[in-house]
């Protein structure tokens, strides 16, 4: 890893550190712990969803796409259509409006496919730190795999995983107990938000 790369992943890994502990009393090890409930989710499409508009008997008009930045879709009738902050039922009702008189009495769904929120974050000695988005609560091995797992210089005793916001917990893990897979450890998953630092 570069050094200017690494100084910043330090940086960034103190600063978080430090957050945490002037929130937290201290880091909970995983035979203390008890999971953090997940954050019920908002049931809103925003920015960057991967949304999926099907119009019933109509295969042409079936798009799989990713919301603007600005909110909106391009739809195969109309080039803007606002859907951020909006349920995808919301947005059926509304697509199903619009084509009222196009078509005889036409169906639309509307799904997420994939949200944007529900990312996690993986900093430190991992080989690709980032934010990634998870389609599912995933245990800490697998969201370690997405960021293709440790560097040579990770200590694998000082896995840190940060969960929730409004009360945030400080984990220590260590590698061995995680591939162990005792039962806590095949009991702790991660959800949206959550932040695993490895030192």
């Amino acid at each position: 890893m570069p050094l200017s790369l690494r100084n910043v992943l330090f940086a960034v890994l103190a600063t978080l550190s430090s957050t945490a502990c002037a929130t937290m009393k201290g880091t909970v090890e995983l035979k203390n712990f008890t999971p953090v409930q997940a954050a019920p989710a908002p049931g809103v499409i925003g920015p960057g969803d991967l949304v999926s508009v099907r119009v019933w008997n109509s295969d042409q008009m079936t798009t799989h796409q990713r919301v603007r930045p600005d909110g909106t879709l391009a739809l195969f009738f109309m080039d803007s259509l606002p859907v951020a902050g909006k349920s995808p039922t919301d947005v059926a009702t509304e697509i199903t409006k619009r084509l009222d008189g196009i078509f005889v009495a036409p169906r639309v769904s509307v799904i997420v496919e994939e949200s944007a929120a529900n990312t996690v974050t993986i900093l430190g000695e991992v080989k690709r730190p980032g934010t990634y988005a998870i389609p599912r609560p995933l245990s800490v091995l697998e969201t370690l795999a997405l960021a293709s797992g440790l560097t040579e210089f990770a200590r694998r005793d000082r896995i840190l995983l940060i969960q929730g916001t409004e009360h945030p917990v400080r984990l220590r893990l260590r590698y061995e107990e995680l591939l162990r897979g005792d039962d806590r450890a095949r009991g702790l998953v991660l959800h949206a938000g959550d932040v695993i630092v490895v030192e």
